[in-house]
């Protein structure tokens, strides 16, 4: 099975990265994608027709658990960032039913990709990840052979 590693900061389908003109979407479903690449609100990655969750902005990412900010997170290790069905993210694994940010009751959706991936400073890596759609020039491949011939005893 291959594996497609891409940044958070970039989508997985055109692997442009996010700024003010390219803006993050996330899904129900969990993944991410740009605006750009959006199209009838079908996700790239799973392809199905999912609804557009509230966009999370880092500097204010509350956690919906415990009301704490992620920075404040110190003494918990975060491996999910989770979407509640309010379209807050939860971090910690609290058992409680109620969203600490908007008080409503609430389920958990789906696991925030990218939001987890940022938090957790990895890359994305999914076997459904579309696969990058690039021209190889024939002089790179044969350079990044020669380097990787070179420094595989390392």
């Amino acid at each position: 099975m291959s594996y497609v590693s891409v940044p958070p900061n970039q989508c997985p389908n055109c692997r442009r990265t996010y700024n003010f003109h390219n803006k993050m979407l996330t899904f129900s479903c969990g993944h991410s994608q740009c605006a750009t690449c959006t199209k009838n609100i079908v996700c790239c990655t799973c392809c199905k027709q999912k609804k557009i969750v509230p966009a999370l902005d880092v500097a204010t990412f509350v956690c919906a658990g415990c009301n704490r900010h992620y920075i404040n997170h110190y003494d918990t290790v975060i491996n999910q960032v989770r979407i509640l069905s309010c379209g807050h993210r939860r971090m910690c694994n609290h058992g409680n039913s109620k969203c600490a940010v908007c008080a409503k009751k609430v389920k958990e959706v789906a696991i925030d990709v990218s939001m987890t991936a940022l938090v957790c400073r990895v890359c994305i890596t999914d076997p459904e990840l579309p696969k990058k759609k690039a021209k190889q020039n024939a002089w790179l491949a044969w350079c990044c052979q020669w380097k990787k011939k070179k420094y595989e005893n390392i």
